[in-house]
This record gives C-alpha cells, structure tokens and sequence, in this order.
C-alpha cells in the first residue's frame, strides 16, 4: 500500500532526522533491500540537512543488499556489518525463497571490500548462539548445513574475516 509506505517513510525519517541533528550514531537493520533504499532515502535527507562528518553509521545485517546500493553504503559512509550465519543456517532456505542467483549474493562482503567501504561482521545472539570463531569459519567458507557454498565469490580470507571480527 502506498499510504503506508509513505507514512513508513516519514517515521524513518524523523528517526534518522532526530539522530543526524543530535550527532547520534545510527545502526539501522536493513535485512531486505527494500529497507536499505529506504534507509538510504533517509540519510541521503538527514545528510543534506545536517552534513555526515564522522558519524560511522551503521547498517546492520543487510544480507539482502542488492549490488547497486554498496554505492550508496560508500557515498554515506555507512558501516556494513553482515552477519554470515545467513549462509550457514538459512542459505539451503533463501536458494529455494529468493532463488539461487540472489542467494550467492547474501552478505555481500568481499564486493563491499572491494568498493572501499568498511565493513564488520557480527553475531545476532541471541538468534544464533555468540561464537565469533563459528562466524569467522562462516565469513571464510559461506557453507550452508547442507554443505554448498553460498556466494563462493563473497567468501573472505582468513585474514580478512579475522580483521571484520577485531576492528
């Protein structure tokens, strides 16, 4: 529905508003890319208001984040921290929901990197018990229960993984 979304829109926006004009840091879940455009609609506002100078801002899970919008994640400087429990516990799932193609793209970290924006990785407990070593295991191999590889293209090293987890 259109009115929702609108009125969805306007409560995003005073909250991100309400952030920007007190120097607050926001950390938004964003899990559909639907959500970011709508984050991104928000700041790209706030930022014109308010500047974004040193706000490390961060977008938390957004596994979903199409290709096109790591722009928008380094034009606002936002932090992506993505949590590779996705690939592990729900990748066999989100292959069958979504289809194969945009599941190889869940937590797209290595593109990220690749753009030049800092990203972390993180846990959800307690939706997924707190094991950092089972999340650098994850953001190193992005295997599902099943044992296939989601996003084989996204997989970081061991160095890198380590340094998303202690920076």
């Amino acid at each position: 529905n259109g009115q929702l979304s609108r009125v969805l829109d306007l409560y995003v926006q005073k909250i991100v508003d309400t952030a920007f004009a007190n120097n607050w840091q926001l950390k938004a879940h964003t899990n559909g890319d639907a959500a970011a455009d709508q984050l991104f609609r928000a700041i790209s506002k706030s930022t014109a208001k308010y500047g974004n100078n040193g706000r490390r801002n961060i977008m938390i899970h957004g596994q979903l984040i199409r290709m096109d919008q790591l722009d928008s994640l380094k034009k606002y400087e936002i932090v992506g921290s993505f949590f590779f429990f996705y690939s592990y516990y729900w990748g066999d799932w989100y292959k069958e929901i979504i289809g194969s193609d945009k599941a190889q793209q869940i937590s797209p970290i290595k593109s990220a990197l690749k753009k030049g924006i800092r990203v972390t990785s993180h846990t959800d407990a307690p939706v997924a018990l707190p094991n950092l070593m089972m999340i650098m295991w994850t953001t190193v191999n992005r295997v599902s229960r099943s044992g296939s590889v989601i996003g084989p293209g996204e997989r970081l090293t061991p160095y890198e993984a380590l340094k998303s987890i202690t920076i």
